[in-house]
Formats: C-alpha cells, structure tokens, sequence
C-alpha cells in the first residue's frame, strides 16, 4: 500500500525500505514500539476476555503526561479502566506541544466527559519561577482558547523582570547574547544553569558562531551542532568542489573527500563499487579522484557516461563562480546541483530551513569582511567543525523549546523571538487557530523554563529565511509590560523654553513628531499592524512589517504611526 502510494523515486525508495522492514519484522515474529501500542489496542479492543481480565485486575491506575497521550494510548486507558477502577491522570493542557506526534489537547479537555463523576483538582502552586516570570507566562497562556483556566502562583523570591532586547541586525543578537552570558559568569552563575531556547533547530547557527569565537562552552541538547548537519556538509561540500581549478596540484587529493559526500546526493546512479574502482585507479595512477573522473580508464561506458556528467556539472559550477555574489552562488549551486530539488521532492523543510541559514552565515561573514573569497569562508567555517567534545560538563545548553520541555534553568535566553520564526510561519498561514494555539503553549513552555532570570531577544534584520525584514513576535505584544524591561538607556529630555511655547510653526511641528522615530525602532501601525524602522528621510518613515504587508513608506506624522 505505501509502495502504492508513493509520490517520487525516494518516497518509492523509502516504501520499499518500509516494506522490507515490516516483512522482516513479521518473520522474525517482533514489535517494534508503534506495534506495542496498535497491536495492545486491537487485543483489548476486539477479546473481550482479555478486556475485561485486565480490567478486574487493574484497581488503581495512574498517568502521568497526560497532556501527551495520543489517541491510541487514550484508548487502552479506556479499555482497561473497569468500572471500579480508580483511574488519576496528571497533565497540564497548557503543555500540550506534541500535536505533531499525535497528542492532541482535546483529550484532557474532554476527560471529564468521557469519564463521569471525575474530580479535577488544579495544581496552581508553582516550585521553580519567580513571580515575574510566572505572571507574564500566565498571561500570555490565557489567550488560548482550548484550555482549563488557571492561575498558577509562586512562593519564591525573586523580582528580576524578564529583559527584552531587541537588535537592529542579526549578527547582533549573538552578541548582546555573549556578553550578557559573560556577565552572568563572572557574577557566579555557572554556564551549565545557562540555556539558550529557540523555536527551530536552525537557529543555532549564529549562536554557534559567537560562542566558539569568544569562547563560551556550550551543547547542543537533543541535537547535532549546525556546521555538523548533513545538508550544511553536503553544500559546504559543493563549494568546496567550486574553489579548485588545477586538479593536477597534488594538494588537491584534498577534493576527494568532497567528491564521495556529494556524488550521489542527489543519486547519480554511480554505486559503490564502481566508486571504489575509481578510488583504486586513481590511486595507481597517482591522481585525485577528479581527474579521475574525468578520464576514467578501466570502467563501463554507462558508469562513464554519468562520471562525465558530474564532471561536466562541477566544471560549469565553477565557470559562473564570478558571476554571483558569495551568498547567491550558493543558491546557483543548490539549484544547479538538484539538491534543492532533491529535498523539496522530499518535504525535508527542516533542512531546506538549515541551507537557508548557512545562506545568512554567508551574508553576515560578507558583512563583518567584505573582502571574504569562498575560500577563506570554509577556512573560516572548518574551525568551528572540529570534534570538540561536546560532554563538557560545565557548558551553556543551546536547544529548541520541545526539547527543553521538563528542564529547568536558572538563566533562560528565548532568542530569535521573531514572528514567522516564533510563532512559526507555516502555523500561522496554515494551522489557523489551533495551531497559533499550540505556538502559545510552546511559548509558555519556553518561558516557563526559567527559574530567577529570563531574557527575551530579537532581531529586525533581513531573513533569508522569511525573505522580509523581522519584526519581534506577536507574543511580546501578550507580555504585560509591568512585567519587563528593556536594555536600552531612556533618552535624557532636557526641557527649553522653545519646547513650552504654544504657538509653534506646522514646519517645526512636524520636525519634532519626525524625531520620535529612529532606525530600529519598534512601531504599531493601525492597518499593518507592528513593524521596525529601517530609515527616516524628512517626513517619510520606511517600516518593514510582517511578511503579509511587507515594507511600506508611511508619513511619519501620521497618527496612524505609534511607537510600540
């Protein structure tokens, strides 16, 4: 059925794949866990005998998680619940964030329905955050919608409000990151009490960078490091292959790691053991393993035909390697290569997000040294891919939010706080309602990591990713100020007698409402809705506002324009 249902040859590739697998699992007479769960389901389900032995045996039945259980796991619980069993599930609906999995918040919102004469008893007390922290969090949970209404309170002491800071460019973030985790150290908190939380895995990449370089200890938590990623080492693999025009140097022995990593990504239909023929005589005759390919000697003509093609592919790469900028290339070589391709046909968003992002890397080198060549750019990046271990003990924890659900953290960065990043754009163009919902459940989490300080950051530069100039998140907007605090100095208004005058010109009227707005600043606009400004000429303000609106050139005296 699934080979039936197959889309694309590596859907068909995977199907067959799936396939083998479950026949050599029936043959072997074994479960795996999904099987556990359907097959237990199906037994209790259709033998009433089995139901109804488990039921009598089963007095006392506890869950925990409950906000987790999938539809399955929520049928055995019926199942085996006999009608004098006392059944207690524990869950918190506001957690609810493996929707994606299965999990769905309507299970513990309709429980009390599905079992009658159910207590509920609310949990309100909270052991870990302080009541900054705790307060904003419930109040940016209460605009859902599909919930059970509660307030939790805290008894721990402690009146740090949640910083907000927002950068004016991306590399920027990092930054105010690095220094703020530097002072932190230095006034006794360990790194290990340190987390970096973010809505997608592809955020690290900057994170990475400015930690390697300055030299704070950091894990990725539950994840791969980013310059250590499949599809990052695949296109740094490309580029590498575009930055060697004399394969005769005997230096460039170096290209063949490069060759074996891309070859068959996308498939080429060169198998392995033509590849390790070609190994072996390049190796005779004292040549890499692209010169090889491009006059192959003891191999079949079909196997020499798609060698040459490579070649042919790698060779034109390189001739348009001038004619684009750095971070373009790489889109020139991503396209041209089908690995782009490749990975649509695949739906593998996740990593089609990860190459968007090794793009901004590109971009920001350019800006920190606009003189970068390709080449210096993998010098670069081959330092932050070295094998430093990552079990240091005493390390900041960079993660994403699922991941960091049930752990805790003195001090909790939420970084790239950007609407389409956090909430994700796919849940707002597509999820509708419950979808933004189970974004505000994943914020809620997120915040409710942190125990004494949480500090929220931004950027409002321009995002490969968004293809637009970022604005902060639609949840800061839920964050009751009385809560928060920003970094940046208040201006310090001195008040002259021009100011107290009445009779003012309209010209200098319209000066002094102009001087309200400055590059970077965060305004509200009754149409548009939130954005960032990028530049002020005269009385024209240009704010870059969410991907649906884009940028737009406003009078800046409009009273339709507010400061956010």
């Amino acid at each position: 059925m699934a080979i039936a249902m197959a889309e694309t040859d590596n859907s068909e590739q995977l199907a067959n794949i799936y396939k083998f697998y479950e026949d050599a699992r029936l043959e072997m007479k074994a479960m795996d866990f999904d099987d556990l769960l359907i097959e237990a389901h199906k037994l209790l389900n259709h033998n009433v005998d089995v139901r109804t032995k488990w039921q009598n045996r089963l007095d006392y039945i506890h869950v925990d998680e409950f906000q987790d259980v999938d539809p399955v796991q929520y049928g055995i619980i019926r199942l085996i619940t006999g009608k004098h069993a006392f059944l207690c599930v524990v869950g918190d609906p506001d957690q609810t964030i493996y929707t994606w999995r299965g999990a769905s918040v309507d299970i513990i919102l309709r429980f009390n329905k599905d079992f009658e004469n159910c207590e509920t008893v609310i949990l309100d007390q909270n052991y870990r955050s302080t009541k900054p922290i705790l307060e904003a969090s419930n109040k940016v949970i209460s605009y859902n919608q599909d919930r059970i209404k509660k307030d939790l309170y805290t008894q721990i002491p402690g009146d740090d409000k949640i910083l907000l800071h927002a950068s004016s460019e991306e590399g920027d973030e990092p930054l105010f990151v690095a220094r703020e985790i530097s002072k932190r150290h230095k006034n006794g908190i360990d790194y290990k009490d340190i987390a970096i939380l973010y809505r997608s895995n592809y955020s690290s990449r900057s994170f990475e960078r400015v930690f390697r370089t300055v030299g704070i200890p950091y894990i990725i938590y539950g994840g791969i490091r980013f310059y250590e990623r499949q599809e990052i080492k695949d296109a740094l693999a490309y580029l590498k292959l575009c930055t060697y025009p004399d394969e005769n140097d005997p230096e460039q022995f170096s290209l063949d790691l490069a060759i074996l990593r891309v070859i068959n990504q996308p498939r080429r239909g060169i198998g392995q053991k033509s590849i390790d023929a070609l190994r072996e005589e390049a190796a005779s005759r004292h040549i890499n393993l692209f010169e090889e390919m491009r006059d192959p000697l003891d191999i079949s003509n079909a196997i020499k035909r798609k060698c040459e093609g490579f070649v042919s592919l790698i060779l034109d790469l390189r001739s348009h390697r001038k004619d684009y900028s750095l971070e373009d290339f790489l889109d020139y070589v991503l396209d041209k290569t089908g690995y782009l391709k490749m990975l649509e046909d695949e739906n593998e968003t996740e990593r089609i997000e990860n190459l968007k992002e090794l793009k901004s890397d590109i971009a920001q080198s350019l800006k920190e040294d606009p003189d970068m060549t390709l080449e210096t750019y993998l010098q670069d990046v081959s330092l932050f891919t070295d094998k430093t271990s990552d079990l240091a003990l005493n390390s900041v924890s960079l993660m994403t939010v699922h991941a960091a659900k049930g752990l805790e953290f003195d001090t909790v960065f939420l970084v790239n706080f950007n609407d389409g990043i956090f909430p994700s754009a796919r849940s707002v163009q597509e999820g509708g309602r419950k979808s933004l919902e189970e974004e505000r459940r994943l914020c809620y989490v997120a915040m409710t990591r942190a125990k004494r300080n949480l500090i929220i950051t931004w950027n409002t530069g321009y995002s490969y990713m968004l293809d637009t100039y970022k604005t902060s998140s639609r949840f800061l907007m839920e964050i009751p100020k009385e809560y928060t605090y920003d970094d940046k100095p208040k201006p310090k208004v001195e008040y002259t007698s021009n100011m107290m005058q009445s009779s003012m010109s309209p010209s200098k009227q319209t000066m002094k409402k102009n001087q309200k707005f400055r590059k970077g600043d965060l305004v509200d606009h009754s149409v548009y809705g939130q954005g960032v400004v990028l530049k002020i000429e005269g009385n024209v303000a240009t704010v870059a506002f969410s991907h649906k609106f884009g940028v737009k050139k406003l009078n800046a005296s409009h009273p339709s324009l507010k400061k956010a």
